[in-house]
């Protein structure tokens, strides 16, 4: 399995974009491929809380108590801070328990293939994320992914290997370098440029739902507080290979 250590290289065109805009998505009745979108999501790195067997923490649905899912968490403090209050209640599985980070392609792929089915994945998003997102777009639910937006519908991209891709960020603060720049580079279209905020579960949908060409060009881009946060956290052999 490659390294965690490998999202400072997928980070590194931040540094070194070319920016221009990408005509609106649209939709169309077929899926993605599966495999497709777990390589998608393979770049994002997520947490979960493990017990000495490799197996996640469980919690209800609010649709369903009796329903079980995984929690997966954005951010790996969250996911501390979460065991450490269980800990300090002497919650029966904190003991045994730690934070384990997992890309979330490989976590998606093992949820959609249980026997029993597919398996809901539960996300927690950033908190202070969150907070941005109920800015821009009230009510908003979900885990957010930021994305820059032109007025008359297409998207900010970047080239990546000489190709344009759709970057969505999971902090307003790292898209906004991007913004910044292009002002720089652009400044007759910067005022042009919004931010809009779509959530990640609607988007891991619309893959599932459409096979849009456009889709394609989407690419997801942690957090960089995320990154610096493995990079102190884990060392590069620690696996991150766990079971839903």
């Amino acid at each position: 399995m490659k390294s965690l250590f490998q999202l400072a290289a997928t980070l590194s065109l931040v540094g070194g974009a070319l920016l221009a805009p990408l005509p609106k998505m649209t939709t169309s009745a077929l899926a993605l491929p599966q495999s497709e979108i777990i390589s998608k999501l393979s770049s994002v790195p997520v947490f979960i809380i493990v017990d000495t067997q490799g197996r996640s923490l469980m919690a209800s649905t609010a649709e369903n108590q009796e329903a079980q899912v995984p929690l997966v968490f954005i951010d790996g403090e969250d996911a501390e801070s979460f065991l450490n209050n269980a800990q300090a209640q002497n919650a029966e599985f904190a003991n045994q328990a730690q934070v384990a980070p997992i890309w979330l392609g490989d976590l998606y792929q093992q949820a959609q293939t249980q026997p029993d089915g597919p398996t809901q994945l539960a996300y927690i998003p950033i908190e202070e994320q969150l907070e941005s997102a109920t800015t821009i777009q009230d009510s908003f639910q979900g885990v957010p992914l930021f994305v820059a937006r032109f007025s008359d519908s297409t998207y900010l991209t970047v080239r990546q290997e000489g190709e344009p891709v759709l970057p969505l960020f999971f902090t307003q603060e790292d898209l906004q370098i991007i913004l910044d720049r292009f002002g720089q580079e652009q400044p007759d279209v910067a005022n042009e440029v919004q931010i809009e905020v779509i959530s990640l579960e609607g988007v891991i949908q619309t893959m599932q739902s459409s096979d849009d060409p456009e889709l394609d060009k989407i690419r997801f881009f942690p957090s960089s507080e995320v990154v610096q946060y493995i990079r102190s956290n884990f060392s590069t052999d620690q696996s991150s290979e766990q079971s839903p």
